[in-house]
């Protein structure tokens, strides 16, 4: 049997496991991300919690109570939410963790008054995440423009 994977949603009090999370998945994973793990490494508490705040849900996958995967998601108020952030560690990538961490944001984005969509933005080179979207309805806006740094927008209608 394989591991049980939870998801805890995560508030401003949890800012020091966020924070330790966020950091390996932009010192791992820096070209998946905008923000720089230099810009974050030496981040005061205030502006971790001002994250968790600022973005209207954040949510840790957790293998008993190891960290995995992270996921964000802002409410930008014009009807839908904004997937970001989705990282899973490399030991549980391929288990299922995206899939269980993309499921708890649309879970929630449905749950949200006024909201009638989830957005993303994917770069063009990232096809295990681009599969990822696709196997949850997301559908891309626009074509491909060939370029491996250049970041599609999709959507999945709610």
């Amino acid at each position: 049997m394989g591991p049980t994977f939870t998801v805890r949603q995560l508030s401003p009090d949890d800012w020091e496991e966020f924070a330790r999370v966020r950091l390996e998945c932009l010192q791992r994973a820096p070209e998946a991300f905008a923000s720089r793990y230099e810009s974050w490494v030496d981040a005061p508490q205030e502006q971790w919690r001002q994250r968790l705040q600022n973005v209207a849900g954040n949510w840790l996958a957790l293998n008993g109570d190891i960290p995995v995967g992270l996921i964000s998601c802002s409410l930008p108020g014009d009807g839908s939410a904004q997937l970001m952030s989705l990282y899973v560690s490399a030991a549980a990538r391929g288990q299922g963790v995206g899939d269980i961490l993309v499921q708890t944001v649309l879970d929630w984005s449905g749950s949200q008054p006024g909201v009638n969509r989830v957005e993303l933005g994917v770069f063009e080179d990232n096809l295990s995440a681009q599969r990822l979207y696709l196997r949850h309805g997301f559908e891309f806006t626009a074509p491909a423009t060939g370029q491996p740094r250049a970041e599609r927008a999709m959507v999945l209608p709610l």
